[in-house]
């Protein structure tokens, strides 16, 4: 029993100097650079990757509008990841105008709420940005729109072609 505890004892002996890990004062850290490099080659080239995608994503959504095809609905749902991919890198920013407009609730608020997707989408009258509608928008709904509305793509195809387009 002595000899334990003269173990450790021994053990909790504090460390030499020369050993131990020197943490930086605060006046010799600067914050601001940190924070400049974090903005300028982190921060803003995500949400510009992002950009370039949602861009990209609808004019393919547009495409798959206009003519539902199988080719369309591969290049729309490869599209789609893609974006939200990139999203997943985007959304820990939540800071500055982005935070202040709740973008994260448009964008993914999962699970999505697909009586009011169906709703929004029968009506053909609906407001996206409301807030009632944040279950009803963003990369989940586009999930279920995609995947979703149907059990294959035959039928997915079918029904782009036949309910949808009929309440657009």
């Amino acid at each position: 029993m002595l000899i334990l505890v003269i173990v450790m004892v021994y053990a909790c002996d504090q460390a030499p100097e020369d050993d131990m890990i020197l943490i930086p004062k605060p006046n010799e850290f600067d914050r601001a650079e940190l924070l400049t490099n974090s903005a300028d080659n982190i921060i803003i080239p995500a949400l510009e990757k992002l950009s370039t995608e949602l861009m990209s994503l609808k004019t393919v959504a547009d495409n798959f509008a206009m003519d539902p095809n199988q080719t369309n609905l591969d290049n729309l749902r490869s599209s789609w990841l893609s974006a939200y991919t990139v999203w997943q890198h985007v959304e820990m920013f939540n800071i500055g105008l982005a935070e202040e407009i709740n973008y994260s609730f448009q964008m993914n608020i999962y699970p999505s709420n697909v009586s009011d997707i169906e709703a929004n989408v029968v009506s053909g009258s609906y407001d996206l940005e409301h807030p009632n509608n944040n279950d009803a928008v963003g990369f989940p709904a586009i999930d279920y729109l995609l995947y979703g509305v149907a059990s294959d793509d035959a039928s997915i195809l079918k029904k782009y072609t036949r309910d949808y387009v009929q309440n657009l």
